[in-house]
């Protein structure tokens, strides 16, 4: 469950970009077709779902700024405590926004029974104030009682167009993503104003083919079937449910757009998707894991040296391998028989002397772990000069120092 709730947090910090986008676009272009606003809000409802994103050099999406890699280990532990705390309170939040999602359709579903066929798929119903469609399969209309002819009719254009647009899908599907990522208040936002533009949208569609005295008509049909909302619609696309201010000022104001005007939004529209649809490019180059920063650290560190490496034999003879100032010592015990591994050590006075002295101590047997140069005095006083070995005669004629 963590997992799950840790990958839609990061959906929804990602996709927040393209939906604050669409806002910033929707508040300077007023007059833009809402049907361009619907296609982003598409956009943006694929981004929230998707489990995967595609890359781009043109990406302005920062990285999320917290991710589960980045814990300290000191706190891993508590982080988890927290981060299974916000699992348990974001699905107990989607438990409650699907619960009342299903109850309000159960609601419109026992509210419209009683409903008598007039036309194909047109219904007629005494217990509702205001048309929609219910139905997702097979959708069906419903139109108030109270309505007289006229009002029907512009009603039904307002509807079929919902229909022809597929809205009746596309909103449900809105609810299933706002649901999810119900913690966002961007998110919560965008979906507020998709319900608006498809609305504001299937306008556009029914009145660009209407002259005024019909659009007066279809005016007071919208007037007379808003409906007042509080909580946020699941289901139905209903005539008069939400923003009926902007729309009548939408209506009143419509100007068929220039070609100019939607050459321009679809350009920009293009750049939005371009800019916060994708992801930037990760250089796996540049990425370093926490085991890899400390090997490259340690490589680097030894660069110059190579470290001791008491399996690999080395020669001076290979082409392949410098070694600038560097020693071999290759030793044998012929007493006990046993053969001590081939090395080579850097000439630095601290790594020799390190060296000499583990060497020394293997021959001479002394596990006291007294220091170097007591034991190097013994056979000659200033053995090491300026990291350079000088052997005696009284050294063990095993050691070989080159």
């Amino acid at each position: 469950m963590n997992d799950i709730f840790l990958k839609v947090l990061e959906l929804s910090f990602s996709s927040s970009f393209i939906v604050l986008a669409i806002i910033l676009l929707r508040a300077f272009l007023k007059k833009t077709p809402k049907w361009i606003f619907c296609l982003l809000w598409g956009l943006a409802g694929i981004r929230l779902v998707l489990p995967f994103s595609l890359e781009s050099i043109f990406s302005l999406v920062p990285t999320m700024p917290v991710s589960s890699t980045s814990v300290p280990s000191g706190v891993e532990g508590h982080t988890f405590q927290t981060t299974q705390i916000f699992s348990v309170v974001w699905l107990a939040g989607v438990a409650v926004l699907a619960v009342y999602g299903i109850l309000s359709y159960l609601r419109l579903y026992i509210l419209v029974r009683p409903s008598i066929n007039i036309e194909n798929n047109v219904y007629i119903c005494d217990c509702i104030d205001t048309p929609f469609i219910f139905g997702i399969i097979k959708p069906r209309i419903y139109v108030p009682s109270n309505l007289s002819r006229e009002h029907i009719d512009c009603a039904l254009k307002h509807e079929l167009a919902h229909i022809s647009r597929l809205d009746h899908l596309w909103k449900p599907l809105g609810f299933i993503i706002f649901t999810l990522h119900w913690f966002n208040p961007v998110v919560v936002l965008g979906y507020i104003l998709l319900c608006r533009d498809i609305e504001k949208a299937c306008d556009e569609k029914v009145i660009s083919k209407m002259d005024n005295d019909s659009k007066l008509d279809y005016l007071e049909s919208l007037v007379l079937c808003s409906v007042h909302r509080n909580m946020v619609s699941v289901c139905p696309v209903a005539f008069g449910e939400v923003g009926v201010r902007s729309r009548v000022k939408l209506i009143m104001n419509y100007k068929r757009p220039s070609m100019f005007l939607l050459v321009l939004c679809i350009a920009l529209s293009l750049v939005i998707a371009l800019c916060f649809f994708t992801s930037p490019k990760v250089d796996v180059n540049s990425y370093d894991s926490p085991v890899d920063s400390a090997v490259n650290d340690n490589s680097d560190s030894q660069s110059s040296d190579e470290g001791f490496n008491p399996f690999k034999s080395y020669s001076y003879s290979d082409k392949n391998t410098s070694f600038p100032q560097k020693k071999k010592i290759s030793s044998q015990d012929s007493n006990s028989g046993s053969t001590y591994p081939s090395s080579y050590y850097p000439s630095s006075y601290a790594n020799q002397k390190s060296v000499v002295q583990s060497e020394l101590d293997r021959f001479t047997g002394n596990n006291t772990g007294s220091g170097v140069q007591n034991v190097l005095d013994r056979y000659n006083p200033g053995y090491i000069t300026q990291g350079k070995a000088q052997v005696q005669p009284s050294m063990p004629k095993n050691m070989i120092l080159p």
